[in-house]
Formats: structure tokens, C-alpha cells, sequence
């Protein structure tokens, strides 16, 4: 009969590791196989997925187009391939991005989930009062104004006075009343009304706040 070498196990991951063996004939004559290679991996890549392009605003958000790309890397079998990338360019408050890399031996791994807020909008200011034209002097004038951000939400929103405060009127003169605002992801917006302070005059009509209805 033929006596062989005795099977052998290969166990620990490798990127190439040579096995011999051989057979002896009764009449005592080995003969030497032909080596073979083993490839061992059974580990999937490590895969992570990160923000490479994208303007960081403030609070963890975006204020422009962002991308995300899913990288991994494999010790034992490389080359890895990755998920494409991935882009956003829609204001959100929280989309959720997957990307996965599959390793040259066929194993695929997941990457930890990514989240990404973003706020390419200014905020959308509103001034009520007081109105473009003229008051008369000393008239009650209340400022009233508004401030919005659909996504992330405002921060800041100011003006000359709070709104609901009566502005300064007792002096002749045009004024110009800005207010100013700042979401939470760092974009500013700022909006300008202008309006004047005059001497009542005969024949001015006026409304219930002195403004004169020109």
C-alpha cells in the first residue's frame, strides 16, 4: 500500500501559506506532491462611513451639499471594495446613510450607520410693523417682527426692540429698523425696513397707529 502525509489543518487567517506532502510506496520509493497555496480569511473588512465633502455649520449640521464616503481596509485579503458615494443635498434633519465593503475573499462586513443634518436655508424674517413710509411724531408705534427656519430652527432672532416694544418716535427724521437672524446651523439672515418721522400736516390721513396712509 501507500503511506501519505497525514492531513494537515490550517486554522489561523493567512494571505498565503504553502502546504507539502508526499507518498511512499511499499517498495519504500516518496515521491513529493506538487505544493499548494492556501488562502485563509475569515474576517470580514473593517468598514467606515464619514462625511469628505461638506461644509460644517454649527451644532453638528451641514449648511451645503454634503457627501459620504464608505472606506474599509482588509490585512489578510485585500484589495477591499466599497460602497460608492453617497450624496445629500436636500435639507434634512436627520437622513441616515449605509455603506458596506466586501474584502477580496468574498466577505462583506456593514458599516456603523451615518446621520447627517442639513441647512442650506436662511432663516425667513417678517416684519410686521412698523410699515415702509411715514408716522407721525410721538405716534405709538409697536415693532413687531418674526423669525422662522423650517429645518434646524432658529438660535437668535433680534431687532431694535423686542418685539411687541413700542419704538422711539419723539424725533423728526427717517429710521431704518433691521432685524437679524441665526438658525441653528449657523446661517445668518437679515432683513431692512425703512420709515420716516414727520410733523402731522393738514390733510394727512392717518391710521390707528399715526402711520400716514400716503
Amino acid at each position: 500500500p501507500v503511506s501519505c502525509t497525514p492531513t494537515q489543518s490550517l486554522t489561523t487567517p493567512t494571505a498565503g501559506i504553502t502546504m507539502n506532502g508526499s507518498c511512499t510506496n511499499g517498495a519504500g520509493l516518496t515521491s513529493n506532491a506538487s505544493p499548494l497555496t492556501v488562502k485563509l480569511d475569515k474576517t470580514g473588512p473593517s468598514p467606515a462611513l464619514s462625511v469628505s465633502a461638506g461644509t460644517p455649520g454649527d451644532n453638528g449640521w451641514y449648511v451645503s451639499d454634503v457627501t459620504v464616503d464608505t472606506s474599509g481596509n482588509d490585512s489578510i485579503s485585500g484589495p477591499v471594495t466599497c460602497s460608492p458615494d453617497q450624496h445629500q443635498t436636500e435639507d434634512t434633519s436627520g437622513a441616515t446613510f449605509a455603506g458596506s465593503c466586501t474584502n477580496d475573499a468574498g466577505l462583506s462586513t456593514d458599516g456603523a450607520p451615518l446621520t447627517v443634518k442639513l441647512d442650506k436655508t436662511a432663516p425667513t424674517l417678517t416684519i410686521t410693523s412698523p410699515l415702509a413710509g411715514a408716522y407721525v411724531l410721538n405716534a405709538t408705534v409697536a415693532s413687531a417682527y418674526t423669525c422662522t427656519d423650517g429645518t434646524s430652527g432658529i438660535s437668535t432672532c433680534t431687532g431694535p426692540a423686542p418685539s411687541g416694544a413700542n419704538l422711539n418716535t419723539s424725533a423728526v427724521g427717517s429710521q431704518t429698523f433691521t432685524i437679524t437672524a441665526t438658525d441653528l446651523a449657523g446661517n445668518h439672515a437679515t432683513m431692512t425696513r425703512d420709515f420716516k418721522i414727520q410733523y402731522a400736516s393738514f390733510g394727512s390721513c392717518l391710521d390707528s397707529t399715526g402711520h400716514t396712509i400716503l
